[in-house]
């Protein structure tokens, strides 16, 4: 009779150290991936803020290539440094005898009709 009962018990410690087994699995399964998540979370908000900061970088040059692009600046640059002057009317004068004119302008509607 005893020998009944021990083997009785043997599938029952099986059993349990199966079942011991199975939930330290869970167990450690739960805390390898909460672990992983945390670093995924904590490796998002640094590409976040790398990203943010990127943008702000880019926005303060294109601010500077604006001041840069403005003509009185260039304007200035030019009269200072490469002693140009502005011309406040163009030197450039075209004279065509009306004759001439005349002529061109027939054989352009000559052309578009």
């Amino acid at each position: 009779m005893k020998k009944a009962k021990s083997g009785h018990k043997k599938p029952v410690i099986i059993l349990t150290l199966i079942s011991a087994f199975f939930v330290a699995s869970v167990v450690l399964l739960y805390v390898v991936l909460k672990l992983e998540i945390e670093r995924l979370t904590k490796e998002k908000i640094y590409l976040e803020e790398t990203l943010e900061a990127k943008n702000n970088e880019t926005v303060m040059l294109q601010v500077e290539v604006q001041k840069l692009e403005t003509e009185e600046r260039i304007i200035q640059l030019a009269e200072s440094r490469l002693e140009m002057e502005k011309l406040s009317e163009p030197n450039i004068v075209i004279e065509v005898e009306k004759d001439q004119l005349d002529e061109v302008v027939k054989e352009i509607n000559s052309k578009y009709e």
